[in-house]
């Protein structure tokens, strides 16, 4: 957007609250943001003026810019978040989480509610809880359907239909042959969303008050299910880890940087006890706020299926504070705070948080140039290398109980993969499930393939794998005669590295750059090579499906051929 242009637009602009829009030359929003005040905001954004690099990017993008006047600074948030999601510019923070999280439903617009596995948005009136781990939301829900016989069924409840194979279990009260009237199925209700929300000991004491007032009436079938059901909050409460003894709820951001790449981590903490982790990453942050980075994400993961709890723990001031946490309130249907701890339990909980954001870009390869480079000439010192090795490269197997055996080799460039030169091997020479021979043919055939291409050697060679892989790899670099390649095994288990030369292992500290180096190295071999693996084994299955349809079809025309035709009567 020329200066001239961009001058004229922000001279008609006035100093109300709103949400602004950048377009290019084909009317396609790149950008969206929100302000207090329009013009104050857009000023920031002047052609030579900004201040973040990713402001000049916006503006020379753009051809035209468009602002929406609202009232206040929330109606800004909520309408900066509804554009977002319609129009996905590609200059706003795209958050990437590293799976579809696991969330149950309570269906509460319906007379009788359901309570449903999902990892999509709520149905309309539905409300969810989450995220939890996968194994964590179907025992929930298992509970829920036993003991507190909410049913999880698609059944119309009309109270005409016939009673399942669940109800006569007594796992549930037939509400759709109307065997339960609404007050007490909707006190049930009440109650599993004291269980989800964490407040389950506030619900133990009438449960063990009503326990015994059935023990006293003689009902001993109604008592026994209330214990069960009193056991079975407790047993869900014992099965997970305790990390704030106080039982409070909070969800906890723990946020991480390297380089461009940012790291999210969101601990949900539920009555003290950790039930859940999302882990989310953004490229191209490296010029954005925390506070910005924190405020925006918060905005776009509670604007969606997620609930926001009471108290949110943040590693940082985000701006904004006080609208951002009117927003979540109207999400939540309730108060939320938004707390930076400086000390004490919640301070060591974001502490947690942040360990995990830590060690989450170091599993996905998430570096910048800078911290490559670090880790390069680290491992440059560990190894006693006289420079940083520029190409690093990495070979691993794979196969199943010895069949479809495969390797792999990855490369590195300056300590970031280099994707169009990976390449897959084949398994040829070796016995499937012989990891030292197939080590040897892997870096046999790497080495005779990289010569005849005039490609110069490695700088390192890293062997998934311990001592056997490691000398298996120094006979196949002696037979082709460069002996003076730099190896080093690394060891899944302890992750220990195996260096020539060297009869014992060597451990790295947990926070060395150079074993966060091996590990990104390896762990893209892994990743690689297990594809192929999967590649290979879906070819067989589908191969070995087709070969005995047609055996299938040759023994059906044989039969047919021999079948000897019925005499005709005279």
């Amino acid at each position: 957007m020329k200066a001239e242009a961009f001058g004229e637009r922000l001279a008609s602009v006035g100093e109300e609250p709103g949400v602004y829009l950048f377009r290019d030359a084909e009317s396609r929003v790149v950008y969206v943001g929100k302000a207090l005040s329009l013009r104050d905001r857009l000023r920031s954004y002047a052609p030579g003026m900004a201040n973040l690099e990713k402001q000049n990017w916006i503006v020379e993008a753009a051809a035209s810019l468009e602002t929406i006047v609202t009232r206040s600074e929330l109606e800004a948030l909520m309408l900066e978040q509804t554009l977002i999601q319609e129009h996905r510019p590609r200059f706003n923070v795209s958050w990437r989480d590293n799976k579809s999280y696991p969330y149950l439903e309570l269906t509460l617009a319906d007379r009788y509610p359901r309570v449903y596995f999902t990892r999509r948005r709520a149905r309309k009136g539905g409300k969810l809880w989450g995220p939890y781990m996968a194994g964590t939301a179907r025992r929930l829900q298992r509970v829920i359907n036993q003991y507190f016989r909410i049913p999880s069924c698609a059944v119309e409840m009309d109270g005409r239909q016939v009673p399942c194979l669940y109800h006569h279990l007594n796992w549930c009260d037939a509400p759709c042959a109307g065997r339960i009237q609404a007050a007490p199925y909707a006190e049930l209700v009440g109650q599993v969303r004291h269980l989800l929300d964490g407040r389950a000991a506030e619900i133990a004491p009438r449960l063990e008050e009503a326990m015994q007032a059935a023990a006293i009436r003689e009902d001993f079938e109604g008592a026994a299910h209330l214990r069960d059901r009193l056991q079975a909050i407790r047993d869900l409460g014992t099965d997970q880890a305790v990390i704030a003894p106080d039982e409070r709820n909070a969800d906890v951001v723990g946020l991480a940087r390297s380089g461009s790449f940012a790291c999210l981590v969101l601990l949900a903490v539920r009555a003290g006890r950790l039930v859940g982790k999302q882990e989310f990453t953004v490229r191209r942050a490296a010029d954005i706020p925390d506070g910005e980075l924190v405020a925006s994400f918060l905005a776009r993961h509670f604007g969606g299926p997620a609930t926001p709890p009471e108290r949110l723990l943040l590693p940082c001031e985000v701006e904004g504070r006080e609208t951002l946490e009117l927003y979540l309130a109207a999400r939540r249907e309730g108060g939320v705070a938004l707390l930076t701890p400086k000390r004490g339990l919640n301070r060591e909980l974001l502490e947690l948080a942040e360990a995990n954001a830590k060690a989450s870009l170091v599993t996905r390869g998430r570096v910048g140039g800078d911290e490559a480079r670090e880790q390069l000439a680290c491992a440059a010192e560990v190894l006693g290398l006289g420079a940083p090795p520029a190409r690093v490269e990495a070979v691993d197997l794979s196969h199943l109980h010895g069949q479809e055996a495969v390797g792999a080799v990855v490369v590195f460039r300056d300590g970031l993969p280099s994707t169009q030169e990976h390449r897959r091997y084949l398994i040829k020479m070796a016995k499937g499930g012989d990891d030292y021979a197939s080590m040897g043919e892997v870096v046999s055939r790497r080495l005779r393939r990289l010569k005849d291409d005039g490609t110069p050697l490695p700088g390192l060679l890293l062997l998934d794998g311990g001592a056997g892989q490691l000398a298996a790899a120094q006979a196949a670099c002696a037979a082709a005669g460069v002996s003076e390649l730099p190896l080093v095994a690394l060891a899944k288990r302890e992750e220990r590295l195996y260096l020539p030369g060297r009869p014992e292992p060597v451990a790295l500290p947990a926070d060395s750059p150079a074993l966060h180096l091996f590990q990104r190295v390896r762990d893209e071999a892994h990743r690689y090579v297990n594809a192929y693996q999967r590649r290979r084994r879906t070819m067989a299955l589908k191969a070995g499906a087709e070969a005995s349809r047609r055996a299938n079809r040759a023994r059906v025309r044989a039969a047919r051929a021999t079948v000897v035709p019925a005499p005709v009567a005279a």
